[in-house]
């Protein structure tokens, strides 16, 4: 059929440009930015260089580097999601769906690959992504939910404890904490959670320390994505400019700290019998570090579905089949 034959051409046409590409790629590698590509996104490069000039932060080599990629990944695929489109407006739905499920299961782990090794709002969207099972294909959905609390922490070894001395004006946390837990206790897009105790009082608190030259990361993601929205997506546009608008807390973890006494005060008085809200330590607490009460517990998923499976047992059935009625 046609569409059967265009998409076969489609298919063939990547496969014969993959060894100019590959050649390419070595080119791009010896450059100042040197970066991993994907063999499909180096297709793209004609169209992405002069779009990530146009979009990234012309103050930064790295800005232009990830619009740049960016722009090779996410082109072509955006490209054959929207030929697939034109192609299968007349198809039947069981065909059409068959046909999805191929794109979906070729490009989700691309897109989860480049996730992971970009982070910055790439990896924000991924887990703002993962709370919308009513959407996102499940191919998508699974490594997003993954990204919910199995995030990698490009913190080095070492690397926070220095972010945190440097904070603080020391030149060890060793001054401040007579323990510190060196594996994190969780790891999100703009920061990584840790476990100490402060030397003076014994008090075991989480100190949440902000990635090095993330916020500059996210605008820069976040303008890329604005720009390609505007292209192509411009419904998308709006709720994109009010996040950027909030990015100024999202960075000022002193403002995050002073967010959390206020809650903690207001709140505890009332509920304080049946709820626990950690407070922070002010006087550690820092544009990029904030300490707080450690508070033992489960991931909130789990309490979520052990409360689910309790209210499921009384019924009669498992928490899949609650899940399913």
């Amino acid at each position: 059929s046609t569409q059967s034959t265009w998409g076969t051409i489609l298919d063939l046409s990547i496969l014969l440009i993959s060894p100019m590409l590959g050649r390419a790629r070595q080119a791009l590698a010896k450059a100042t930015l040197g970066s991993k590509w994907t063999k499909r996104g180096l297709a793209a490069v004609a169209v992405a260089v002069p779009l990530s000039l146009a979009t990234a932060d012309p103050q930064t080599v790295e800005g232009l580097s990830r619009s740049l990629q960016f722009w090779a990944i996410c082109g072509p695929i955006y490209m054959h999601y929207r030929f697939m489109q034109w192609r299968l407006k007349n198809a039947d739905s069981a065909y059409a769906d068959k046909q999805w499920n191929r794109l979906h299961d070729r490009y989700a782990p691309i897109i989860e690959r480049h996730t992971i090794r970009l982070k910055g709002f790439y990896l924000k969207n991924a887990q703002i992504c993962s709370t919308r099972d009513d959407f996102v294909p499940p191919q998508y959905l699974a490594f997003c939910k993954r990204m919910q609390d199995q995030v990698p922490v490009p913190f080095l070894p070492g690397e926070a404890k220095k972010v945190v001395a440097d904070a603080l004006g020391v030149d060890s946390v060793d001054r401040i904490f007579d323990q510190w837990q060196d594996e994190p206790l969780g790891a999100a897009s703009i920061g990584a959670v840790y476990k100490a105790r402060i030397r003076a009082t014994g008090k075991v608190v989480a100190v949440k320390v902000m990635y090095p030259g993330i916020e500059r990361r996210f605008r820069c993601d976040l303008r890329t994505t604005i720009s390609f929205c505007r292209m192509f997506m411009p419904h998308h546009v709006p709720p994109l400019l009010e996040l950027e608008k909030n990015f100024e807390a999202e960075f000022d973890y002193v403002a995050e700290a002073q967010s959390m006494q206020i809650i903690h005060d207001n709140v505890i008085p009332v509920f304080g019998d049946r709820i626990v809200i950690p407070e922070p330590v002010p006087a550690l607490c820092r544009r990029n570090v904030l300490v707080m009460d450690f508070i033992p517990g489960v991931r909130l998923i789990d309490g979520i579905n052990a409360n689910y499976s309790k209210y499921a047992a009384q019924k009669g059935m498992t928490l899949d089949q609650l899940v399913q009625d």
